[in-house]
């Protein structure tokens, strides 16, 4: 029976006649360990140009003056506003999920 070892299971990974390993393979483990450590910088920094500086997630919230310059700006239509008041009017007295 063929004993598993880590030379044995990679093939190309025997060591040389001094006992180390193949200079290929350690550049190939160099390259991998810098690839995973790009990719782990890469990931830091998206996420943080994704949230904003104080960590917690921007929160936009209408309430109803919010509501009357949207109308006044002529964002809203006088039925979207009626609609709009509606719904805040359903969440402040506790029924408000649709």
């Amino acid at each position: 029976m063929i004993p598993l070892t880590i030379p044995t299971l990679i093939g190309s990974t025997t060591p040389d006649s001094t006992g180390f390993i193949n200079a290929e393979v350690i550049i190939w483990l160099v390259i991998l360990l810098a690839v995973v450590v790009g990719g782990a910088l890469l990931i830091v920094f998206v996420r943080r140009r994704m949230n904003p500086e104080d960590g917690a997630a921007p929160r936009f919230s209408f309430n109803l003056e919010t509501l009357r310059e949207m109308r006044d700006k002529g964002e809203l239509t006088e039925e979207e506003f009626k609609k709009a008041c509606d719904h805040l009017r359903r969440d402040a007295e506790g029924g408000g999920t649709e």
